[in-house]
């Protein structure tokens, strides 16, 4: 299972979570690749080189659909996968050092309008979930955090604790657990709702960003050409069809 990110960021610890599930529908061991660089993309085209024959698989997040957007790709994301399956959607926590002078959003935006060019924000690389997630800051709330990228989301998390970059938007499965150790000071939620794990951080449309609503998507893709398969519980192993995929 490749995964295009760092270890230790919000899709990698999900991946995770699904392969030890699919081990055990299996059978058989799924082992983690990490293949991070690129925001996705190289990691995609590992997987879109494939030899498709089911044993490798990619476990990718919202980067997937923006990056065609953004960058030449050395393959065709429509073309070149098979979508499997949606695993999971997130929101995303706005996070600073636990030293940080600022406690909310409103400090956090009035000290970055009085002092423009002194705050970035980190992301997991261009067009993830944590880019889009702090371009839209910069849009609605009118300011200018400098985009600081990086290959996953456990680097980008690691600088912002060590003031390295002033802020980042991290996946719940990643982030919430330093917010909770008093690592990282959390000043809002990106999702329309709050998050059950911190009923008292808001949702930034909360905080005076009416509307803000993003949301990070995993899902598994296959190579194109990979044939369809069914499992037998009871043999605890997959068999491949007789039919030939269109």
């Amino acid at each position: 299972m490749v995964v295009p990110y760092a270890a230790g960021g919000g899709a990698d610890n999900t991946a995770r979570v699904v392969a030890q599930q699919m081990s055990i529908a299996l059978g058989q061991q799924i082992i983690i690749d990490n293949k991070p660089g690129a925001g996705g993309v190289i990691g995609e085209d590992n997987v879109a080189k494939a030899t498709a024959d089911g044993y490798t698989v990619l476990f990718d997040a919202s980067a997937f659909s923006v990056n065609p957007s953004l960058r030449k790709l050395p393959f065709d994301a429509t073309k070149d996968f098979i979508p499997v399956s949606l695993v999971a959607t997130a929101p995303q926590i706005l996070v600073v050092p636990a030293t940080a002078p600022y406690k909310t959003v409103a400090e956090f935006l009035d000290f970055a309008r009085k002092n423009p060019g002194k705050l970035s924000f980190a992301s997991a690389g261009g067009g993830t979930g944590s880019h889009l997630a702090g371009e839209a800051l910069n849009e609605q709330a009118k300011v200018s955090l400098m985009h600081v990228p990086y290959k996953g989301g456990a680097p980008a998390l690691t600088d912002v604790m060590g003031e390295q970059v002033s802020a980042y938007f991290g996946n719940v499965a990643s982030t919430l657990g330093y917010v909770q150790s008093g690592k990282l000071r959390a000043l809002a939620v990106s999702s329309a709702r709050r998050v059950p794990g911190l009923p008292g951080t808001p949702t930034l449309a909360e905080s005076g960003l009416p509307g803000y609503n993003v949301v990070e998507w995993n899902g598994v893709f296959l190579p194109k050409g990979t044939r369809p398969t069914s499992c037998s519980s009871s043999a605890r192993r997959c068999r491949r069809r007789s039919t030939n995929p269109r």
